[in-house]
């Protein structure tokens, strides 16, 4: 009869050690060594009857295996993955383990709440049984690729839940054994769809923004036009005009948006602010020899002196303008072009509108606020 049991104490063992004196002398010396290192231990018994010839019982005999060592290692690994279970259900993180098959074999508590399944749902099933087809077939296709890769890769998946669609950041870990073969897979999804839904809002923000900076840039180029028509009709126009000029240089020199006038004949640069001057990477010095042949293809110039002359007033979207700056460097510009009197001169008011830096189209914003009020 085998019965293991666990012995403590001294005088345990030593009941142990009498009840088992048919035993070989090396097994009880190893348990009995053991003994004294640690209070309880473990062994398994085998009990047999000891008969004579006429089968009456003369006694017994018992035989005791030392299973403490592996009784200690069972414990351990029990403590170990008893923590792990602890640490893998406190993450706010979803995470799972797949087998090569795609099938199951770990889920987190995160994981039963997002997706509203039962663990016990999940394990030995894969993510066509219990996902929509198009959401299985995505998470297939990433696992496949990480796999391929034996490396962790990350994705950006947007999985539907109750309550709408959650966006994640997602990361593929394959598990390598022997001869770097993968034998599982694990899976982290971190729920960033607070900071989606953020980022959005602020590219909302930015484009309305922009859309007010060109909004007042147009209030302005029609303000001046406006006092130049009235100049010979109400004593002091020449003043204003003057006035609304000035207020529109001072915008543009203190704007971070690049922004310049060029003579529509000649086309000679007659005005440009600090931040276009960055933009075409030349000097100040060089300013009052340059034209815009000088700067953009002269198709481009004939195109939009054409535009200008032909509309009066700013297209709805902005236009696409090529140009190379002196330090060679390839600039696709999108911009604005009004037309306006400038010192006496038919010329062109340029603004770049590509720019969408939320804190650059603040200032401007602010400026041309102030310069029309």
């Amino acid at each position: 009869m085998r019965a293991p049991r666990p012995v403590e104490g001294s005088g345990d063992f030593a009941w142990a050690t009498a009840a088992c004196n048919s035993a070989s002398t090396s097994g009880l010396a190893n348990t009995a060594a053991l003994s004294r290192r640690i209070k309880r231990f473990w062994t398994d018994a085998i009990t047999s009857a000891i008969r004579d010839h006429r089968g009456l019982l003369l006694g017994y005999s018992e035989v005791a295996r030392d299973l403490t060592e592996r009784k200690l290692a069972e414990e351990e690994i029990y403590q170990s993955q008893s923590r792990l279970a602890a640490i893998l259900d406190g993450s706010p993180s979803v995470i799972f383990v797949k087998d090569p098959d795609g099938r199951y074999t770990l889920v987190n508590r995160r994981f039963e709440e997002s997706f509203q399944m039962k663990r016990e749902q999940v394990l030995g099933k894969t993510d066509r049984e219990l996902f929509r087809s198009e959401t299985a077939q995505k998470f297939s296709e990433h696992d496949s690729k990480a796999l391929a890769a034996g490396k962790a890769l990350e994705f950006e998946e947007v999985i539907p839940q109750k309550g709408g669609l959650h966006t994640y950041l997602s990361a593929r870990v394959p598990l390598l054994g022997e001869g770097n073969q993968p034998y599982a897979l694990c899976g982290v999804l971190t729920d960033i769809t607070e900071r989606k839904e953020s980022e959005q809002e602020i590219q909302r923000l930015n484009r309305a923004l922009q859309d007010r900076v060109i909004d007042h840039s147009v209030q302005l180029m029609q303000a001046a036009d406006e006092l130049k028509i009235e100049r010979g009709q109400r004593q002091g126009a020449e003043e204003r005009e003057r006035t609304a000029h000035a207020s529109l240089r001072e915008v543009m020199q203190s704007s971070p948006v690049p922004m310049w006038t060029y003579d529509l004949e000649t086309p000679a640069l007659l005005e440009v602010n600090n931040a276009a001057v960055a933009l075409h990477g030349v000097s100040r010095d060089e300013l009052p020899h340059l034209r815009m042949s000088d700067l953009y293809p002269p198709e481009e110039i004939s195109e939009l002196g054409e535009e200008v002359n032909s509309r009066g007033i700013p297209s709805e979207n902005p236009r696409t303008c090529r140009h190379r700056a002196k330090d060679g460097r390839a600039i696709t510009l999108g911009f604005l072009a009004r037309r306006v009197e400038w010192d006496g001169r038919k010329a062109a008011l340029v603004v770049v509108v590509s720019d969408t830096e939320s804190a650059r189209l603040r200032d401007i914003s602010t400026a041309l606020e102030a310069a029309g009020s």
